[in-house]
């Protein structure tokens, strides 16, 4: 005679099915009912006959200790997850520190350099001004119309070599700005992609322990149900509780 934890059974039993058990005669059945805080102990049954069970309805302690390791098994993704996100977190904060990094380090010396570049200019000007206006100067003492026209032509010339140079100037600043920002993102590129290269490890290990959990859930809980056989209990064995593990961790996974 054995002892057959189940839930309540609404179904019929005589009749074998895929997802039937079998029960020997004065087996002892404790029946269990749902309940609004959870299932609670109903009455217990003595069979006189041998038969056919609900599988879907058996084995209690074997459904909490799938229970257990369920929790494990989602205790465990959990923690790959945090790693996860503190990992990226991480490199979150360490990219944005190496551009102000290289920005600090750069800034300087394009400044440098644009001052550099713009007292150049100022130098050109400020020579070319002075040979223009030598020139006014002695057309102006011939004091020749035509002379005086060359003279208009000559200012002329002197404010539009200015408005040159000043664009000139302005695109300068323009194409120092669009280098240093160039010049910043290949710098991160190759300073990050060291970091990358860890984070990616990093989940693959995390990754792969999740898989040795489930394996082990799986086997512990082939360990129980054989556990479980005697002389009058048989299990059947069309049941691939494997399967039944895998499809569970799944739900779970998700």
């Amino acid at each position: 005679m054995s002892v057959i934890q189940c839930r309540k059974a609404t179904k019929d039993y005589t009749k074998k099915r895929d997802d039937m058990m079998t029960i020997q005669a004065n087996d002892i059945i404790e029946v269990y009912k749902i309940e609004k805080n959870g299932w609670s102990h109903g009455k217990n049954l003595t069979t006189n006959t041998i038969g056919w069970f609900p599988h879907a309805f058996t084995v209690l302690n074997e459904t909490e200790n799938c229970d257990s390791q369920s929790q494990d098994y989602e205790s465990l993704l959990n923690q790959e997850l945090q790693i996860e996100h503190e990992l990226r977190q991480k490199l979150v904060d360490v990219r944005q520190q190496k551009q102000l990094n290289i920005m600090f380090q750069i800034a300087p010396e394009a400044e440098e350099l644009e001052q550099q570049n713009l007292l150049l200019k100022q130098q050109i000007l400020l020579r070319e001004k002075e040979v223009l206006l030598q020139k006014c100067e002695l057309l102006r003492l011939l004091g020749t119309e035509n002379d005086q026209i060359v003279y208009n032509n000559e200012v002329k010339n002197y404010s539009d070599l200015q408005k040159s140079q000043e664009k000139a100037v302005d695109t300068l600043s323009k194409l120092t700005e669009e280098l240093t920002v160039q010049l910043v993102s290949e710098k991160t590129v190759c300073e990050l992609q060291q970091k990358v290269d860890e984070l990616n490890t990093k989940v693959r290990s995390a990754r792969s322990e999740s898989e040795g959990v489930k394996s082990k859930i799986v086997q512990d809980i082939g360990e129980q149900i054989k556990q479980q056989k005697d002389g009058r209990l048989e299990i059947l064995l069309g049941i691939d509780y494997c399967d039944i593990a895998d499809e569970y961790l799944k739900v779970v996974s998700k």
